[in-house]
């Protein structure tokens, strides 16, 4: 998945700064709404509608996974 997303900014005519900047946005809002995918599954009827259950449905897979693995997978696809 971050070989196809960094794949498709690599070919904007960015600086690099920019387009590395995109790829960690593109992939925060990405696990973000994989975050809220998960909330509307298991979430609502789990823990009814609770918004402190919403914020670590949403934020824990942006933070970890999108913005933290974005940085990792940077080390390794922009050189």
């Amino acid at each position: 998945m971050y070989r196809i997303i960094w794949k498709y900014i690599s070919s904007l005519e960015l600086g690099r700064k920019q387009k590395q900047r995109v790829f960690i946005i593109i992939n925060l809002l990405l696990y973000a709404c994989l975050g809220i995918l998960a909330w509307n599954l298991f979430g609502l009827k789990t823990f009814n509608g609770d918004i402190v259950w919403f914020i670590c449905f949403v934020g824990y897979p942006a933070v970890l996974l999108g913005f933290a693995g974005s940085i990792f997978a940077l080390f390794k696809l922009d050189q």
